[in-house]
Formats: structure tokens, sequence, C-alpha cells
């Protein structure tokens, strides 16, 4: 599970390698796992998405909506952060060629009824 009211949200149980896919797929990749760990594991973690790879989502803005004289949760840490903290994991960033397929020009071909 991803993402709620702006907050990122990972809980499940996967490999390293589904953890890394699952990031991967949210804007965060290529994420490649180098732990060596094959096993399963339990994992909860909760980060808040960087706004220039999670937008936003419809109809939510910075403001708090929380009801007077509630408390007010603690920020929760971006990504890195809490995959260090909560699961003891280090993501580094790094430069490396990724191959891609770039379509520059595409035409519609007519066909016959």
């Amino acid at each position: 599970m991803f993402g709620f009211a702006g907050h990122g949200l990972l809980k499940g149980v996967m490999t390293m390698e589904m953890l890394a896919s699952n990031l991967s797929r949210q804007g965060y990749g290529p994420v490649e796992d180098a732990t060596g760990l094959t096993e399963k594991y339990g994992i909860e973690l909760h980060w808040t998405p960087d706004p220039a790879i999670e937008p936003r989502a419809v109809g939510t803005t910075a403001s708090s909506t929380a009801a007077p004289g509630a408390e007010i949760p603690a920020p929760e840490p971006n990504l890195f952060t809490a995959l260090q903290e909560s699961l003891g994991l280090k993501l580094e960033r790094r430069s490396v060629q990724v191959q891609f397929v770039v379509i520059d020009h595409i035409e519609r071909i007519p066909t016959e009824n």
C-alpha cells in the first residue's frame, strides 16, 4: 500500500527485492536491492513524500485540518531517513546508465474499414 493524504506508507510482508521494486514503481527509481537479503520481512514504513516526485492528492492543501485543540502529529521523515530509522537500510543515490527507448515521431497509418 502506498500513499495517503500527502504521506507515504508501505506496509506488508516482502523481500528486499520487492521493496526496491515497489519504490521504483512509485517514482523513486530505479531502485536496486544490494542487501543480499532473500528472506521476507514484515515492513511498515511511513514517510513524507518528496513533492517533486509525488504530487499532492487532489483536494488536499498545505493547511492543517486538525480540530482546534487537537494534538498535531510530528511530521514524518523523508523516505531516506524513514528507511534508515525504521528498517536500518540506507538508500543511496547513484549515477548509473539506464537503457530506455525514446519515440521521437509517430505517424498514424490509415487503414481501410
